[in-house]
């Protein structure tokens, strides 16, 4: 076991109160840092995703903003980039399920739904037309090579779009 892994968690009193992230040492429970402050509230029903959005080894951790959009925090709690604009906060995503995904082989991104985020940019690369994955109060999708072309896809609800946006296949309601 290392010594030095941490836990990032967001311990939250009411789901319908912002929470806060934090990072607890993996060894003593000790917390090693919060991202407190307004600007740097989540969604504390949603979960967290961690991965290595900007390619340095150093993971980065990934939350719904409890003010809509989605934040990347830097390893140390510091804010990374924040996705903010209108395709960023149409869709609620209160209790949704962000993703960690290279999808194309050009690095990563932040899967939430329908939407792909640039990982290094916060930048929207798309966020699809049809099905959007939703489970009533957030986004929800699934990452997979089903053409087997070394590509993945993104299943979000009815509907798998290519990494780049385009309908793949859209199943009829």
């Amino acid at each position: 076991r290392d010594p030095h892994s941490e836990r990032v968690e967001v311990p939250y009193a009411h789901q319908l109160q912002s929470g806060i992230v934090r990072a607890l040492s993996g060894d003593t429970g000790r917390e090693l840092w919060s991202a407190d402050g307004l600007q740097r509230r989540v969604a504390p029903a949603s979960n967290l995703a961690a991965g290595d959005l900007d390619g340095d080894g150093i993971v980065e951790i990934v939350a719904e903003r409890w003010s809509g959009g989605v934040i990347a925090l830097r390893a140390d709690g510091q804010v990374f980039w924040e996705c903010t604009s209108s395709q960023c906060t149409n869709d609620v995503s209160l209790w949704g399920e962000l993703s960690i995904a290279d999808l194309d082989g050009n690095g990563a991104e932040v899967i939430r739904g329908r939407c792909v985020i640039e990982g290094l940019t916060g930048q929207v690369r798309f966020c699809g037309t049809e099905g959007k994955g939703d489970n009533g109060v957030g986004g929800i999708s699934v990452v997979a090579d089903l053409d087997d072309d070394n590509i993945q896809e993104i299943i979000a609800g009815r509907t798998a779009y290519s990494s780049q946006g385009a309908v793949v296949w859209n199943f009829p309601l």
